[in-house]
């Protein structure tokens, strides 16, 4: 019966993983399809989020190794890296920046 149970949470455990891996594809495509710089997204959760998934690969490479969940973390550290990015990038492009005439400062959006 034990056997049993510790298979069952396994396979969820890997299933939900894998899904949650998926979950980060509604905010990407979000990001990429966006007109503006981003800046509703937390760069700062993200990176937190992208950073203990990365010590989470190391953990369970190094100390517990157990390829399901190193395989996990691994999607889940590009998932959460590939947000990071993608604002980090948005942020660059649609920089404001002032450019001042004669005393009156306009702001343009500069995009590269």
């Amino acid at each position: 019966m034990e056997a049993l149970f510790i298979s069952g949470i396994t396979q969820l455990c890997f299933l939900l993983n894998s899904l949650r891996i998926l979950s980060y594809l509604p905010q990407i495509i979000t990001i990429v399809k966006g007109k503006d710089d981003s800046k509703s997204i937390s760069v700062l959760t993200w990176s937190f989020w992208t950073f203990t998934n990365f010590v989470t690969v190391l953990y369970t490479t190094f100390v517990h190794f157990d390829y399901i969940l190193i395989l996990t973390n691994v999607g889940n550290t590009l998932g959460c890296g590939i947000v990071v990015f993608l604002v980090l990038y948005k942020r660059r492009k649609y920089k404001k920046v002032d450019f001042s005439h004669d005393g009156l400062v306009l702001n343009k959006i500069k995009y590269n």
